[in-house]
């Protein structure tokens, strides 16, 4: 049952996820706080009337509330991958996908929930991240093995994403890397995103070592481009699963260069100014 129903409102595309396996399996997942972005087939877009050559996702993330959001044709600008360093956490770091966007082509939201207010901002950053959903009530325990949470493949605005990320009103360190990529590929990786979200569902399972914030990080990257020979099988025999080694990961693809790393977030004001 829609949870939104109790209150007078529905939201037609909150998930009724549940943990599929493992020890906490039948466990009623947390869809309040994280849930896998979704691209609507035509019929469910009709109803929001899309333009020609838009596309539109549920469960997009801003402001603390999910939105339907209008993406249009060839949004991306750059794609910078993050690696945000968190203090006295395990495994101490978090990978992520930022996509920039282009001027004249940002993303606009419609309400998901009925009886809300449209929210008129005009989004220009994205991040693309992968997060572990522990069910309300459980948490981590050494004897349930490396799948104890579900999996949630979110799209959210930045400042959403640095708002979540901020401790005591400030940013963690949070590098970051663009990625020296044509423009047909920048538009290949995010539509791979989006892909690989909408078909992930709530129905995976976290896994501590196969399918981590950066094993998915890398998934996209990897479906979405091609690489010479060498360079995939050198890729192949890395494990992939590591945030900390994730600028590695990206060298051996040929993802960087020379003027790849950039300021990191905290000193990068170009997202806070709409630049």
């Amino acid at each position: 049952m829609n949870k939104n129903c109790s209150m007078g409102r529905t939201d037609p595309f909150e998930p009724d996820a549940t943990l599929a396996s493992g020890p906490f399996a039948g466990h009623q997942l947390d869809t309040a706080t994280f849930r896998s972005v979704r691209l609507l087939s035509e019929p469910e877009a009709s109803p929001y009337h899309p333009q020609p050559e838009e596309r539109l996702v549920a469960n997009f993330m801003h402001g603390g509330r999910w939105h339907i959001a209008r993406i249009p044709r060839a949004p991306v600008a750059d794609v910078i991958v993050h690696i945000q360093h968190v203090a006295h956490s395990f495994p101490g770091a978090h990978a992520q996908i930022r996509f920039r966007l282009h001027p004249g082509r940002e993303v606009t939201l419609l309400p998901q929930t009925s009886g809300e207010e449209q929210d008129l901002t005009e989004i220009m950053d994205l991040i693309y991240t992968v997060e572990g959903n522990y069910a309300p009530g459980t948490s981590s325990t050494p004897r349930g093995g490396v799948e104890q949470s579900g999996i949630a493949y979110m799209l959210m605005s930045l400042q959403e994403k640095a708002r979540i990320m901020a401790v005591d009103g400030r940013l963690p360190t949070i590098h970051q890397y663009h990625l020296q990529v044509g423009e047909a590929d920048k538009q290949a990786i995010f539509q791979r995103a989006v892909d690989i979200a909408t078909r992930a569902e709530s129905k995976k399972m976290f896994n501590l070592v196969r399918r981590n914030c950066t094993t998915e990080a890398i998934r996209v990257l990897d479906s979405a481009l091609h690489y010479p020979t060498w360079r995939r099988l050198m890729a192949k025999a890395t494990y992939n699963g590591l945030p900390e080694a994730m600028r590695l990961y990206l060298a051996e693809r040929g993802l960087l260069g020379h003027d790849s790393r950039l300021s990191d977030l905290s000193d990068d004001s170009t997202w806070l100014r709409g630049d």
